[in-house]
């Protein structure tokens, strides 16, 4: 359930939701272009980091999604392995 206008962040759970809930960045779903729910590799990525949506920062969706785009482009399958390969490999340079 999104937040009222005006607010980020939701601090409370809406009157009559039962539901579990988590907290989302804004910026997330509407500016990065993710969905909920969300696609198979996102869940992948989160399943393999063990978080929560919200545990990942808005700078680290930039690059869940830019990866998505990319594989999109090229006509590939995204994958998590290839995902964080690619990450670990940038970083060690």
């Amino acid at each position: 359930m999104p937040c009222g206008p005006g607010k980020k962040v939701c601090i409370q759970r809406p009157k009559g939701v039962k539901d579990e809930m988590y907290h989302m960045y804004v910026a997330v779903l509407e500016e990065f272009g993710a969905n909920i729910p969300f696609i198979s590799f996102e869940m992948d990525v989160l399943k393999f980091l063990n978080v929560a949506p919200s545990q990942i920062r808005p700078n680290s969706w930039v690059f869940i999604r830019g990866f998505e785009i990319l594989c999109e482009a090229l006509e590939l399958k995204p994958y998590v392995g290839v995902f964080f390969r690619l990450l670990w490999h940038e970083g060690r340079e």
